[in-house]
């Protein structure tokens, strides 16, 4: 994945105001993330249910409910020209709810419906967008209602050799409708008519588009019914700043980049040299990560600075920051 400018991340202020403003839902690890979305467009075959107008049904009615009947009788049994019966007629016929025969017109099964309930189902073929939060490589794109996130434009975050097709689309579609109710997957879409399917003389209406979009977020690691997940809440586009904490996506722990101690360990040791510690000085200490923080253990002799240092950290909280592909991982520094 390529991206058009650099990503910015939140320095450690914010995530020390962070974990103050999300006590009340108990944080146990905190990371500031471009998620990537991608829009996918492409056509597909929807089911709707039509509603007739009451003229047509006042001429629904006119027709037996099973045999034919000719356009001249039709036209007798109601106060109707002949001129409007026969374009009514004729607009049925094109939306399948009458067919002709030898002697005259007959209500299709579709018709018959139309003429009981005032609504028949039909089929249609449109173009609609789907949006994935796309997780690769650590876990499979998920449908999301995306439409009223906070996103912007990501260009270039899908590379040409980057496929991204109808693929996830298909695997929603065979989902079961409590599935599809509890994600807003559409539940009228009942087939993909991409290039897999039946060819015909428009495949240009075929054509499945993707494009990428940018969701900035704080990703809130919680522990909730016995279970470690991801609460994944909104920024606004400048300050990182968090307004609801009511997440637009809960998502599995394990769908997000681990943070290694090494990279912990690193990230302490870039922070002691800021304060003129030394790389030997600071790599002499031990490290133990806990729920998002570093326990550092200190040397029995150490020297005056990193006297200072560890003073520091049991006076003021300190947050130090580790950037894993598009996430930053905040994490308090404490001694051990």
């Amino acid at each position: 994945m390529t991206a058009g400018s650099p990503l910015t991340f939140p320095g450690s202020r914010t995530f020390a105001g962070w974990n103050k403003q999300f006590a009340s839902i108990q944080p146990c690890i905190l990371m500031a993330g471009h998620l990537r979305v991608v829009r996918v467009e492409t056509l597909v075959r929807v089911r709707r249910e039509m509603a007739t107008d009451k003229l047509s049904h006042f001429l629904l009615d006119a027709i037996p409910h099973s045999g034919e009947i000719s356009l001249t009788s039709l036209h007798q049994s109601v106060p109707i020209t002949l001129a409007i019966v026969r374009s009514i007629v004729e607009k049925l016929e094109k939306v399948g709810l009458v067919r002709s025969g030898l002697s005259g017109f007959a209500l299709t099964d579709s018709g018959r419906l139309a003429r009981t309930s005032g609504t028949w189902p039909t089929l249609a073929d449109e173009r609609q967008s789907f949006h994935f939060l796309d997780l690769r490589p650590a876990a499979q794109p998920i449908f999301v209602k995306a439409e009223a996130w906070p996103m912007q434009s990501w260009p270039n975050a899908i590379s040409p050799a980057d496929v991204f097709g109808s693929g996830p689309i298909r695997e929603a579609l065979e989902q079961f409708g409590e599935w599809k109710r509890h994600c807003g997957f559409p539940e009228e879409v009942v087939e993909i008519l991409d290039f897999d399917h039946t060819s015909d003389n428009q495949k240009w209406r075929r054509v499945t588009i993707a494009g990428a979009e940018r969701l900035s977020a704080a990703i809130v690691g919680v522990d909730e019914d016995g279970r470690r997940h991801w609460r994944v809440l909104p920024t606004k586009s400048e300050g990182w700043n968090v307004g609801s904490l009511e997440p637009v996506i809960r998502l599995p722990f394990e769908a997000m980049p681990a943070l290694t101690l090494d990279a912990c360990r690193q990230s302490f040791c870039n922070w002691c040299r800021s304060r003129r510690i030394s790389h030997e000085e600071a790599s002499a200490c031990l490290f133990h990560s806990v729920d998002g923080e570093l326990r550092v253990t200190f040397p029995a002799t150490i020297t005056d600075l990193m006297r200072v240092l560890r003073d520091e950290l049991t006076k003021v909280e300190t947050w130090l920051t580790v950037d894993v592909s598009n996430y930053r991982f905040g994490i308090r520094a404490r001694p051990a």
